[in-house]
Protein backbone atom coordinates (compact mmCIF):
# COMPACT_ATOMS: atom_id res chain seq x y z
CA UNK A 1 0.00 0.00 0.00
CA UNK A 2 1.16 3.54 -0.91
CA UNK A 3 1.37 5.50 2.69
CA UNK A 4 0.43 8.87 1.99
CA UNK A 5 2.26 11.80 3.55
CA UNK A 6 0.68 15.16 4.67
CA UNK A 7 3.73 17.65 3.76
CA UNK A 8 3.70 21.52 4.22
CA UNK A 9 3.15 22.08 0.94
CA UNK A 10 0.10 20.07 0.44
CA UNK A 11 -1.76 21.60 3.39
CA UNK A 12 -0.94 25.10 1.67
CA UNK A 13 -2.06 23.97 -1.55
CA UNK A 14 -5.27 23.10 0.03
CA UNK A 15 -5.83 25.88 1.49
CA UNK A 16 -5.42 27.94 -1.49
CA UNK A 17 -7.77 25.45 -3.18
CA UNK A 18 -10.57 26.38 -0.41
CA UNK A 19 -9.56 30.65 -0.53
CA UNK A 20 -10.14 30.70 -4.18
CA UNK A 21 -13.32 28.09 -4.33
CA UNK A 22 -15.17 29.55 -1.73
CA UNK A 23 -16.86 33.01 -3.33
CA UNK A 24 -17.76 30.77 -6.46
CA UNK A 25 -19.99 28.10 -3.80
CA UNK A 26 -21.43 31.04 -2.24
CA UNK A 27 -22.76 32.09 -5.30
CA UNK A 28 -25.07 29.23 -5.45
CA UNK A 29 -26.47 29.63 -2.21
CA UNK A 30 -29.73 31.89 -2.01
CA UNK A 31 -29.74 34.68 0.42
CA UNK A 32 -30.40 34.42 3.76
CA UNK A 33 -33.86 36.38 4.71
CA UNK A 34 -34.25 37.64 8.61
CA UNK A 35 -38.13 37.94 8.58
CA UNK A 36 -38.68 40.62 11.76
CA UNK A 37 -40.62 39.18 14.61
CA UNK A 38 -43.84 40.08 15.04
CA UNK A 39 -45.25 41.60 18.79
CA UNK A 40 -48.57 41.21 18.95
CA UNK A 41 -50.16 44.65 20.29
CA UNK A 42 -51.12 45.71 23.93
CA UNK A 43 -54.88 44.91 24.70
CA UNK A 44 -56.37 48.46 25.19
CA UNK A 45 -57.35 49.30 29.11
CA UNK A 46 -60.95 49.48 28.92
CA UNK A 47 -62.53 53.10 29.20
CA UNK A 48 -65.97 54.52 29.49
CA UNK A 49 -67.86 54.87 26.44
CA UNK A 50 -69.39 58.14 27.34
CA UNK A 51 -69.35 60.99 29.28
CA UNK A 52 -72.30 60.43 31.18
CA UNK A 53 -72.73 58.31 34.16
CA UNK A 54 -75.29 56.85 36.68
CA UNK A 55 -73.83 54.86 40.11
CA UNK A 56 -75.33 53.48 42.62
CA UNK A 57 -73.85 52.65 46.19
CA UNK A 58 -74.01 51.31 49.49
CA UNK A 59 -71.68 50.91 53.12
CA UNK A 60 -71.13 51.05 56.63
CA UNK A 61 -71.28 54.35 58.17
CA UNK A 62 -70.56 55.80 61.80
CA UNK A 63 -71.59 58.60 63.59
CA UNK A 64 -70.25 61.04 66.08
CA UNK A 65 -71.76 62.03 68.95
CA UNK A 66 -74.43 64.19 69.13
CA UNK A 67 -73.83 67.01 71.44
CA UNK A 68 -77.15 69.50 71.93
CA UNK A 69 -77.44 72.03 74.55
CA UNK A 70 -81.31 72.28 76.14
CA UNK A 71 -81.82 74.77 78.96
CA UNK A 72 -79.01 74.72 81.47
CA UNK A 73 -78.07 71.28 80.33
CA UNK A 74 -75.93 69.49 77.85
CA UNK A 75 -76.90 66.01 76.33
CA UNK A 76 -74.43 63.84 74.64
CA UNK A 77 -76.52 60.70 72.39
CA UNK A 78 -74.03 58.20 71.33
CA UNK A 79 -75.08 55.71 68.32
CA UNK A 80 -73.89 52.60 66.71
CA UNK A 81 -73.27 51.50 63.06
CA UNK A 82 -75.04 52.41 60.35
CA UNK A 83 -75.65 52.26 56.75
CA UNK A 84 -75.65 54.66 53.74
CA UNK A 85 -77.13 54.27 51.06
CA UNK A 86 -77.92 56.71 47.64
CA UNK A 87 -77.37 56.98 44.06
CA UNK A 88 -75.32 59.64 41.92
CA UNK A 89 -75.68 60.79 38.28
CA UNK A 90 -72.63 62.97 36.72
CA UNK A 91 -70.65 64.12 33.91
CA UNK A 92 -66.65 63.91 32.87
CA UNK A 93 -66.28 67.81 31.80
CA UNK A 94 -62.64 66.75 30.85
CA UNK A 95 -59.74 64.07 31.56
CA UNK A 96 -59.49 64.81 34.97
CA UNK A 97 -62.88 66.47 36.07
CA UNK A 98 -66.07 64.90 36.95
CA UNK A 99 -69.43 66.74 38.34
CA UNK A 100 -72.10 64.87 39.40
CA UNK A 101 -75.03 65.14 41.78
CA UNK A 102 -76.16 62.73 44.47
CA UNK A 103 -79.08 62.23 46.60
CA UNK A 104 -77.80 59.60 49.61
CA UNK A 105 -79.52 58.61 52.78
CA UNK A 106 -78.07 57.45 56.32
CA UNK A 107 -79.26 55.83 59.73
CA UNK A 108 -78.07 55.11 62.66
CA UNK A 109 -79.15 53.07 65.89
CA UNK A 110 -79.28 55.30 69.38
CA UNK A 111 -77.37 53.00 72.08
CA UNK A 112 -75.82 55.52 75.03
CA UNK A 113 -77.03 59.07 76.76
CA UNK A 114 -74.95 61.49 79.07
CA UNK A 115 -75.72 64.60 80.22
CA UNK A 116 -74.42 67.67 82.24
CA UNK A 117 -75.99 69.98 84.70
CA UNK A 118 -73.91 72.64 86.61
CA UNK A 119 -70.72 70.77 86.14
CA UNK A 120 -71.58 67.66 86.77
CA UNK A 121 -71.79 64.19 84.57
CA UNK A 122 -74.86 61.59 84.85
CA UNK A 123 -75.68 58.37 82.62
CA UNK A 124 -72.19 58.63 81.13
CA UNK A 125 -71.84 55.62 78.77
CA UNK A 126 -74.12 53.38 80.62
CA UNK A 127 -77.62 54.38 80.58
CA UNK A 128 -79.41 52.64 77.64
CA UNK A 129 -81.07 55.02 74.68
CA UNK A 130 -83.48 54.12 71.88
CA UNK A 131 -84.42 55.15 68.54
CA UNK A 132 -82.59 56.42 65.54
CA UNK A 133 -81.04 59.03 63.82
CA UNK A 134 -81.46 59.82 60.15
CA UNK A 135 -79.85 62.39 57.24
CA UNK A 136 -81.06 62.38 53.71
CA UNK A 137 -78.59 64.48 51.57
CA UNK A 138 -79.09 65.98 48.11
CA UNK A 139 -75.50 67.27 47.34
CA UNK A 140 -73.56 68.66 43.99
CA UNK A 141 -70.06 67.06 43.84
CA UNK A 142 -67.02 67.62 42.10
CA UNK A 143 -64.13 65.17 41.30
CA UNK A 144 -60.59 64.89 40.22
CA UNK A 145 -59.91 62.16 38.56
CA UNK A 146 -55.90 61.36 39.14
CA UNK A 147 -54.10 60.56 35.97
CA UNK A 148 -53.11 57.01 35.70
CA UNK A 149 -52.25 54.25 33.34
CA UNK A 150 -54.29 50.58 33.96
CA UNK A 151 -57.47 49.26 34.90
CA UNK A 152 -57.39 50.95 38.47
CA UNK A 153 -57.72 54.81 38.84
CA UNK A 154 -57.70 57.12 41.92
CA UNK A 155 -60.15 60.69 42.52
CA UNK A 156 -60.24 63.11 45.51
CA UNK A 157 -63.11 65.75 45.95
CA UNK A 158 -65.73 66.93 47.60
CA UNK A 159 -69.21 68.48 47.61
CA UNK A 160 -71.99 70.76 49.05
CA UNK A 161 -75.32 70.99 48.94
CA UNK A 162 -78.18 70.67 52.19
CA UNK A 163 -79.22 67.78 54.39
CA UNK A 164 -82.72 66.77 55.78
CA UNK A 165 -81.87 65.52 58.95
CA UNK A 166 -84.78 64.27 61.65
CA UNK A 167 -84.36 61.82 64.83
CA UNK A 168 -86.63 59.69 66.76
CA UNK A 169 -84.95 58.95 70.24
CA UNK A 170 -86.05 57.81 73.72
CA UNK A 171 -83.21 58.98 76.22
CA UNK A 172 -84.76 56.92 78.95
CA UNK A 173 -87.15 54.04 77.29
CA UNK A 174 -87.99 52.45 80.28
CA UNK A 175 -89.87 55.61 81.75
CA UNK A 176 -93.17 56.53 81.47
CA UNK A 177 -92.35 60.35 80.76
CA UNK A 178 -90.19 59.74 77.89
CA UNK A 179 -88.40 62.70 75.62
CA UNK A 180 -85.33 62.70 73.77
CA UNK A 181 -84.09 63.85 70.36
CA UNK A 182 -87.46 64.36 68.14
CA UNK A 183 -87.52 66.51 64.22
CA UNK A 184 -84.80 68.13 63.06
CA UNK A 185 -84.35 70.21 60.05
CA UNK A 186 -82.69 71.07 56.94
CA UNK A 187 -78.76 72.57 56.86
CA UNK A 188 -76.27 73.15 55.13
CA UNK A 189 -74.57 70.09 54.19
CA UNK A 190 -70.67 68.96 52.86
CA UNK A 191 -68.47 66.46 52.22
CA UNK A 192 -65.17 65.54 50.94
CA UNK A 193 -63.65 61.81 50.01
CA UNK A 194 -61.19 59.53 48.42
CA UNK A 195 -61.69 56.44 46.44
CA UNK A 196 -60.98 54.19 43.91
CA UNK A 197 -62.49 53.18 40.32
CA UNK A 198 -61.62 49.65 38.82
CA UNK A 199 -62.84 49.81 35.16
CA UNK A 200 -64.53 46.38 34.67
CA UNK A 201 -65.55 47.45 30.92
CA UNK A 202 -66.23 50.21 28.62
CA UNK A 203 -69.20 50.78 30.33
CA UNK A 204 -68.98 49.36 33.88
CA UNK A 205 -67.10 50.53 36.90
CA UNK A 206 -66.29 49.36 40.41
CA UNK A 207 -66.05 52.49 42.90
CA UNK A 208 -64.87 51.80 46.57
CA UNK A 209 -64.56 55.06 48.50
CA UNK A 210 -64.09 57.24 51.84
CA UNK A 211 -66.50 59.84 52.44
CA UNK A 212 -67.03 62.19 55.41
CA UNK A 213 -70.33 64.16 55.43
CA UNK A 214 -70.79 67.09 58.45
CA UNK A 215 -73.82 68.77 58.81
CA UNK A 216 -73.74 72.30 61.57
CA UNK A 217 -76.19 73.49 63.90
CA UNK A 218 -79.17 71.33 64.05
CA UNK A 219 -81.87 71.83 66.19
CA UNK A 220 -84.01 68.90 67.62
CA UNK A 221 -87.39 69.01 68.75
CA UNK A 222 -88.26 67.27 71.95
CA UNK A 223 -90.25 64.12 71.45
CA UNK A 224 -92.46 64.00 74.74
CA UNK A 225 -95.96 64.16 73.89
CA UNK A 226 -98.73 65.74 74.18
CA UNK A 227 -96.60 68.97 74.68
CA UNK A 228 -92.67 68.95 73.82
CA UNK A 229 -90.47 70.39 76.86
CA UNK A 230 -88.53 71.93 74.50
CA UNK A 231 -85.54 72.50 71.57
CA UNK A 232 -82.35 70.58 71.84
CA UNK A 233 -80.14 72.95 69.82
CA UNK A 234 -76.90 73.16 67.89
CA UNK A 235 -76.39 69.60 67.55
CA UNK A 236 -73.81 68.80 64.63
CA UNK A 237 -73.32 65.72 62.43
CA UNK A 238 -70.33 64.15 61.08
CA UNK A 239 -70.45 61.00 59.92
CA UNK A 240 -67.41 58.56 58.49
CA UNK A 241 -68.73 56.10 55.61
CA UNK A 242 -67.08 53.30 53.52
CA UNK A 243 -69.14 52.95 50.67
CA UNK A 244 -69.06 50.38 47.68
CA UNK A 245 -70.61 51.75 44.37
CA UNK A 246 -71.18 50.53 40.76
CA UNK A 247 -71.43 53.09 37.93
CA UNK A 248 -72.55 52.88 34.43
CA UNK A 249 -71.14 55.22 31.68
CA UNK A 250 -73.24 55.92 29.04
Amino acid sequence: MTEFKLTKKSVAACATLLIFSAPAFAGNLDPVVVEPVSIAPMADVPRPSGDWYVSVFAGASHVSDVVTEFSSSTYTLEFGSGFVAGLTFGKRVSDQIRVEGELSFSNFPAETVSYTYGGGSYFSGYQESSGDLDATYLLANVWYDIPTSGLLNYYVGGGIGVAKVDADTHFFPYQANKFGYGPGETKLAGQIGVGAIYDISETLALDIAYRYKYVRGIDFVDIHLPTPYGIYENGDVGTHSIQVGLAYSF
